[in-house]
């Protein structure tokens, strides 16, 4: 048979604690003597509790703050081996501060070496096509073909006439 009380856990651990009230408590007993659930977990809640009233911990040394402090004190071999690597890899305080400034710079100039490449030279010619190649292609691929190719001139036409006008 299970218990019908609400959150009862939370009910018996206030009851073995005595937070309830005078009234709470009362009801709470009545349904003890009915329910074996609830009056078995009691009954072992109290004994976990006077076993811990009943428990005494340890004396804490004099020293033991001492001890503590200079053990957290003590670098661990980890940090040592660390330390070890990274020494020579650690960058001075003014590269610290002005690589960021020398990152940009370097990007920026290989940015302005990039835009000011001139065009290549146009290539070798291709071949024409011969006449049994012109019967296989449809009119509809050759104006799209010419108008990429017409499109791809003026673009590069207008990327190397105005690089001053860029807005990079």
């Amino acid at each position: 048979m299970t218990c019908t009380i609400e959150k009862r856990e939370e009910r018996l651990l206030d009851y073995v604690s005595g937070s309830l009230d005078t009234q709470e408590a009362a009801l709470f007993e009545k349904h003890l003597q009915t329910c074996a659930e609830c009056s078995e977990f009691v009954t072992v809640q109290k004994s976990v509790w006077e076993s811990l009233d009943l428990f005494e911990p340890a004396p804490v040394s004099a020293a033991f703050d001492r001890r503590l402090y200079e053990r957290i004190a003590q670098t661990s071999w980890w940090d040592r081996l660390v330390a070890r690597i990274t020494v020579p890899f650690r960058a001075p305080a003014f590269l610290r501060q002005g690589l960021p400034l020398i990152t940009a710079a370097a990007v920026l100039t290989a940015a302005l070496i990039v835009w000011q490449r001139p065009a290549p030279a146009p290539g070798p010619s291709a071949p024409a096509l011969s006449a049994e190649a012109d019967q296989t292609l449809q009119p509809d691929q050759v104006q799209r073909a010419l108008d990429d190719m017409e499109m791809l001139r003026e673009f590069n036409h207008l990327a190397v006439a105005d690089p001053a006008q860029s807005k990079m």
